[in-house]
Parts: C-alpha cells; structure tokens; sequence
C-alpha cells in the first residue's frame, strides 16, 4: 500500500511502518517507522529499541506502494 495509506492505517491501529525493500535491506534491525502527529522527533525502531532519527525519505519511498503495518 501507499505510505499515506499504511500511515493512516498505524495511526488509527497504534502500529509502525515498513516497507519490503527496508525488511531484506536490514533483517536483522527491522526496521520500522512509527508516524506520530508531533513534528519531532520521529521514532525509528531497531530491533525492539525506540531512537529519535532523523529520516529523510527518497522519492522512491514516498511512491512505493509495498508500505505495510508491523508491529
């Protein structure tokens, strides 16, 4: 799905974020984003431990549309 819609989906469903490409890029971190309506920070979770980031999307992650819920 889009990442608006995966977005919408995890706000409304309190879950996070990814994307198949993140799930084989870092399998054994996990990746995933989790949307918050606050402006700072986002939150990043790497294998079960929450960090403040910084993300700065690519182009081709605000087009993807293999966005998915996770817990």
């Amino acid at each position: 799905m889009t990442i608006n819609k995966a977005a919408a989906l995890a706000l409304k469903e309190k879950k996070k974020i990814t994307r198949m490409v993140y799930e084989s890029r870092f399998p054994e971190s996990g990746l995933k984003i989790e949307p918050v309506h606050e402006r700072n920070p986002l939150f990043v979770n790497f294998s079960h431990q929450v960090h403040a980031a910084q993300w700065n999307p690519t182009a081709d992650d605000l087009m993807a549309d293999d966005w998915f819920i996770t817990e």
